[in-house]
Formats: structure tokens, C-alpha cells, sequence
């Protein structure tokens, strides 16, 4: 009798653990009880990213944190970069004269996530670098340590360009390579634009 009481308290004891085992943030699903599903070309931006407050550096304007919201009605472009990749550095220039003559209709915002291992003072570092090698104003605001919207958009390689048209539906997920002045131009001036969707997404 003893011993049977002693193998239903061990019994007790580990079923307690286990069960207060914590979820990792890809099965518990951020409190919501369900995966987060990344966002596809069609999709429009859910309100909780929208309006979601965002750590930034390089404002114009000194801000420390905006929301994509800040910027309705204008044509969002996302530029997931980090500082070690080549490619996305060299394409400043063209972002910054994009922005510059057409910033009445566009707003870029670079982000940078966390897994890039990326700090606060190498962002800045890399950005000032950039200025002073190019000689451009690149006044774009840059997100750093970012956990939430690497979730939302999967990103296999840099860099990766998410295109939010003014109805905050996402309508074009590139590399740099369709970057240009023309397309931006286009769904400007049409208000819509189809071009390749960048390879390496496993859902597309």
C-alpha cells in the first residue's frame, strides 16, 4: 500500500510538470491560440500591425517609434535589410532617391529583425556610414530588433521587399531587382501592379 501511494504522488508530480511546461511562441500563437500565418499578396494588413508602435532609428524628425498606420494612403515599402548584406546597402541610394521625388505618395521603412544580430548601435553606425560614402540626405526610418513582423512576412534571404498598396493589402513581395522608379511609378499612377513574386517562398 505504501508503495502505491508513492507512485501516484511521482505520477502526480511529473503530470504537473509537463503540463506547466511553457509553449514556444510559434505553437501558443501569441496568446490568440493559433499559428501566426504568414501574409500573402492579397491579404490586407490585420489592425494589431497597423497600429502596432515600432522602434525606430533615422527618423526626419527625431521620432523613436511610428506605425504603419502614420502612413495611409500612401504605397508602404517594406526593405527587410541588415547591415552585413551588401546588396541591401549598395540599393540605399536608389531608395533615397525614390523616396526623395515621390515622398508625397510613397513611404519606405527599412526593418531590421532581431535574427540578424543587428543592435540598436550598429544600425545607426551602418546608416551613417552609408550617407557619408554615398553622399545622400537618407532620412528613412529604420526598425531594429524586430520579432514581429519577421513573423508576418516569411524572409528566406535579404533583401526582401514587401509592397503595401493604399488599401493596406499587400501587393507585391520582391528582391531589389524589381525595385525601381518605374514600377513604384506605375501603381502610383494606375494603382495597381503585378510583378514576380521573389523566390524562395514556400506558400507561393
Amino acid at each position: 500500500m505504501p508503495g502505491r501511494c508513492l507512485f501516484l504522488v511521482f505520477c502526480f508530480i511529473s503530470f504537473s510538470l509537463n503540463d506547466a511546461r511553457p509553449q514556444s511562441p510559434e505553437k501558443s500563437g501569441a496568446g490568440s491560440g493559433s499559428e501566426i500565418k504568414p501574409l500573402k499578396i492579397g491579404d490586407q494588413i490585420p489592425d494589431e500591425l497597423w497600429n502596432l508602435p515600432l522602434q525606430v532609428v533615422n527618423h526626419p524628425n527625431g521620432k523613436e517609434t511610428i506605425t504603419l498606420s502614420e502612413y495611409k494612403g500612401k504605397l508602404i515599402i517594406l526593405d527587410f535589410w541588415a547591415t552585413w548584406c551588401g546588396t541591401c546597402v549598395k540599393g540605399f541610394p536608389l531608395v533615397d532617391s525614390i523616396q526623395n521625388q515621390l515622398r508625397d505618395h510613397v513611404q519606405f521603412v527599412l526593418n531590421n529583425p532581431k535574427r540578424t544580430f543587428d543592435d540598436k548601435e550598429k544600425i545607426i553606425n551602418a546608416i551613417k556610414l552609408a550617407k557619408d560614402t554615398y553622399k545622400i540626405k537618407f532620412d528613412i526610418p529604420s526598425t531594429y530588433l524586430d520579432t514581429t513582423f519577421i513573423g508576418h512576412f516569411e524572409l528566406f534571404s535579404y533583401p526582401h521587399i514587401i509592397w503595401i498598396g493604399k488599401n493596406k493589402k499587400v501587393i507585391a513581395i520582391t528582391g531589389k531587382r524589381d525595385l525601381t522608379y518605374e514600377n513604384v511609378s506605375k501603381y502610383i499612377n494606375e494603382g495597381y501592379i503585378t510583378l514576380p513574386v521573389k523566390p524562395g517562398r514556400r506558400d507561393q
